[in-house]
């Protein structure tokens, strides 16, 4: 199982797994600063990525800081990894994941054959306890 930054978890205890995974695909890897207040024009980039109420609760949260925010790369890659297996055993055809991911025929066959659809899942596909709907991120 990928593990995750201790920011990343800390983050989707306040914003949830959903606007967290938002917020990862849209500002991982970068420096991004969180205004002090809702009010500040810095917030409306946020309010596109997390909604409102999402950019309220990050502004409280992590409001008047500089946030390098983590790419969360391997995480990602393999809840997608995960996602193609089971789209696939479900009869979605390689050239329709090819379509979907936008990535080649050769790679969704090496991840066909190296990706386990049962082992232990990230954060990122399961959400924060079991029994929650997996959550789509792609």
């Amino acid at each position: 199982m990928n593990t995750l930054p201790a920011s990343i978890r800390d983050m989707a205890q306040v914003l949830g797994w959903p606007a967290t995974i938002a917020f990862v695909r849209a500002f991982g890897g970068k420096r991004v600063y969180i205004p002090k207040r809702l009010t500040s024009a810095g917030v409306a980039i946020f309010e596109e990525t997390l909604g409102v109420d999402g950019a309220a609760k990050l502004v409280q949260y992590l409001g008047d800081t500089a946030l390098n925010v983590p790419a969360c790369r391997s995480a990602l890659n393999h809840a997608r990894n995960v996602e193609i297996v089971r789209a696939y055993t479900a009869g979605k055809s390689i050239n329709e994941l090819v379509e979907r991911y936008g990535i080649t025929f050769r790679h969704i066959q090496n991840i066909l054959k190296c990706t386990d659809a049962s082992a232990p899942e990230s954060p990122l596909v399961q959400g924060k306890t079991q029994g929650e709907l997996e959550l789509k991120i792609f």
